[in-house]
């Protein structure tokens, strides 16, 4: 029998291939891991184009007003952005761009950048071509003091934002 016993330089060089094996199994498990990570913080792209077209600005909102007087039609008179504390109504007038049936207008108001309020109305006929919030005073109230912004939005898309003052 011509058996032969391995030397220990020859049982080192075995262990030592496993050794590289596993390590590179590691490495390469760890580097796509690091590419699975990298990619993940990246936003998704849009899976299809609808849902690309319902981020682009729908158009309805054309126009925004403020003032505090209306005329027999529901237009604002004197149109402005600078108000007393005690004008007793702001009106805000939305001209529409053929608004469809269904669709909602929603605001949000702030006053010098924290929410104050929020409102909507829903489009009840197609054609709409204006329509108004306003914000009264109880007796006794004044309005305060800041900078106001108001922020449009159409079926949950922002369309425009406007702002006015009261002093």
């Amino acid at each position: 029998m011509n058996k032969r016993l391995k030397t220990q330089s020859e049982s080192m060089a075995g262990s030592l291939d496993v050794i590289l094996i596993v390590l590179l199994v590691i490495v390469l498990a760890g580097g796509a891991g690091y590419y699975v990570y990298q990619n993940s913080n990246k936003p998704a792209a849009p899976v299809t184009p609808a849902v690309v077209a319902k981020l682009k600005r729908p158009g309805v909102v054309q126009a925004l007003r403020f003032g505090t007087v209306l005329d027999s039609a529901g237009n604002i008179k004197t149109p402005g952005v600078d108000f007393k504390q005690t004008d007793s109504t702001i009106y805000i007038t939305v001209g529409l761009n053929n608004a469809k049936k269904g669709s909602r207008i929603e605001y949000i108001r702030y006053r010098d950048d924290f929410m104050v309020d929020n409102g909507a109305v829903n489009i009840i006929k197609d054609g709409a071509q204006r329509i108004g919030f306003n914000f009264s005073l109880k007796p006794g109230q004044t309005h305060p003091i800041g900078t106001y912004k108001i922020k449009l939005y159409t079926n949950g898309v922002f369309e425009t934002s406007g702002a006015y003052t009261i002093k």
